[in-house]
């Protein structure tokens, strides 16, 4: 058995899969239609599949429904029909009281959406819309809430994080 076990090769060290098992890391983001769409396009979205959880906004999809039906757009189909067959991916809205908290600061629309939602699950939100004044509005109000912190952008991308303590890279 031991000769055996010598041969085999193994992906991860015994001390990583401990840490694995032992600390649970929540992979869980929130998306807009844009970084959908970007993610598309770059030929990506499979990346998608390696996290826990993503959450979509119904605003997202209503956006994406719309470039389909107006323009044919290709990525925003493949966007569409990942989400469809990804087990992994759900399309939900953020209650009343976490769109309340959005709404009193900025006009609500999509990234008003996904950044109302990553407070409601306490999760990244990933806005992929140009970087505008109503999303420099929505980092600060992100920024706001207790453990949440700025990471980087992401191409025009705000990417924001749960943190505690030092900027992820």
């Amino acid at each position: 058995i031991l000769e055996q076990y010598a041969g085999e090769v193994w992906g991860d060290t015994v001390t990583k899969t401990k840490l694995i098992n032992r600390f649970k890391i929540n992979r869980v983001c929130v998306l807009d239609a844009w970084t959908l769409y970007l993610l598309a396009v770059q030929g990506k979205l499979n990346q998608l599949e390696q996290l826990d959880t993503v959450y979509v906004p119904h605003i997202a999809v209503d956006h994406l429904l719309n470039e389909i039906s107006r323009r044919a757009n290709p990525p925003a189909r493949e966007a569409l029909n990942f989400m469809n067959t990804c087990s992994n991916i759900y399309i939900c809205s953020p209650d009343f009281s976490s769109q309340l908290k959005v709404r009193e600061k900025v006009f609500y629309d999509e990234p008003a959406s996904v950044v109302a939602l990553a407070l409601e699950k306490e999760c990244i939100a990933i806005i992929g819309d140009p970087y505008t004044g109503n999303v420099i509005k929505l980092e600060a109000l992100y920024m706001e809430q207790p453990k949440m912190k700025r990471v980087h952008p992401f191409r025009d991308a705000l990417v924001l994080r749960k943190g505690h303590g030092k900027e992820a890279d």
